[in-house]
């Protein structure tokens, strides 16, 4: 959960950063957020390299490695002078840091610890997106306030290392069982991934996530500053946005909990149209506190949603034995999606002068993503054709519903 929450360092707390520093440099929030589209080069170059290499030498090895550089990579945004090229470099750089501890490493050490209660074992592990969304908004308005911008970056990257780093060292493995020895599961052959990627399963998981991931994520990488936009002061924008991070954490741990019990599309039809509440309450009402906060609520929940049901499906459906290079290829695209959703967000932004279009734009991007989870095929249905079905790409018979 820790190491999850690693992931969001910054693009949890870019809102509280972007107002000072675009005040200082004269920057558009287009150039600001332009520089996030390192992490969709860095997501779909370096995620499936990154899924092999999990595969191949286990999720701890590929997580000691990548503490030292995401602190440091964080660390350095703070050097920034104002020289638009350089800030877009130093992204880049913190997010080569960011890929070596991206969600696929937890997550596959996960999948393979778990079988009993796999969905709330995804779902706390994956809390720690809300956990960061709750906490580092408000630590960096905190750091910002107290020390300015320039010392905040390192300040949030030290608050994560200080707990993270000795819990991974202590405590973080790959498997409770060791069945294989470690040269064994090294020259293994791994089953072809290329049928899964062409799948029914995959294409649509990767769509509705896509899609849903594009407006939801753009929608809360600038909700302090449009919280700030429609009246509200930078530590209210923060408290509320923090409320947004606990209801994330609640929202997973009851999605996990509801996975293990409820249908899982169903489930997740109904949490992929929450984000729609949330615009209609900030386009009507967003001035006022109660609606804010209602708003933030709504967005929390599906946002410590989304990934667990994605991801318990996954999960279900794919070959162990190559999950970390399906799974990264998947998130690969989320990143992509979620960074793209923050880049057009400061487009519309610098061209209205106004977040109402962000705001309208959510709506039919949640629905349809909506629509492509209900298209994922039943874990139980028969394949359409030989090759196609997801369960029979991995060599295995369909899992029966429970």
């Amino acid at each position: 959960m820790l190491g999850v929450a690693g992931t969001g360092l910054f693009s949890m707390s870019s809102g509280v950063f972007m107002d000072e520093m675009i005040r200082e440099f004269g920057w558009s929030r287009t150039e600001f957020s332009s520089a996030m589209t390192a992490y969709v080069i860095v997501g779909l170059i370096g995620l499936p390299i990154l899924g092999r290499a999990i595969d191949r030498f286990g999720s701890r090895a590929v997580a000691l490695a990548g503490l030292l550089p995401t602190v440091a990579g964080m660390s350095l945004l703070g050097l920034t002078n104002g020289n638009v090229w350089q800030w877009r470099f130093f992204i880049l750089i913190q997010a080569l840091g960011i890929l070596i501890i991206s969600v696929p490493v937890w997550i596959t050490a996960v999948i393979a610890r778990f079988r009993a209660s796999r969905g709330l074992a995804i779902a706390v592990a994956l809390a720690g997106t809300g956990l960061g969304s709750a906490t580092w908004p408000i630590l960096a308005a905190f750091y910002v306030e107290h020390f300015g911008w320039r010392l905040a970056f390192p300040a949030l990257a030290l608050s994560w290392a200080v707990l993270t780093v000795p819990l991974t060292l202590l405590f973080f493995h790959d498997s409770g069982r060791r069945t294989v020895s470690a040269i064994s599961a090294i020259t293994t052959p791994k089953p072809p991934i290329g049928p899964v990627l062409l799948s029914r399963t995959f294409l649509c998981l990767a769509a509705s996530g896509g899609l849903f991931i594009g407006a939801s994520y753009g929608l809360l990488m600038h909700f302090v500053p449009i919280l700030r936009w429609s009246g509200h002061d930078l530590a209210t924008s923060a408290m509320i946005a923090g409320v947004t991070g606990v209801c994330t954490i609640l929202g997973r741990i009851l999605t996990g909990f509801l996975l293990d019990l409820l249908p899982t599309r169903w489930l997740g039809m109904c949490v992929f149209l929450l984000p729609i509440g949330t615009s209609l309450l900030l386009l009507q009402a967003g001035s006022v506190l109660p609606a804010a906060l209602a708003a933030a609520i709504l967005l929390g929940l599906s946002t410590g949603a989304e990934t667990d049901i994605l991801t318990y499906i996954a999960a279900r459906r794919f070959d162990q034995a190559v999950f970390g290079s399906i799974y990264s290829v998947i998130q690969s695209v989320f990143a992509g999606m979620s960074v793209g959703g923050s880049i057009v967000a400061g487009a519309l932004f610098d061209v209205n002068n106004s977040y109402a279009p962000v705001l309208t734009a959510v709506i039919p991007l949640a629905l349809l993503g909506a629509v492509f989870l209900a298209l994922v095929p039943p874990a139980g249905d028969p394949p359409l054709k030989r090759g196609a079905d997801d369960d029979a790409v991995s060599g295995k018979p369909a899992l029966s519903p429970k």
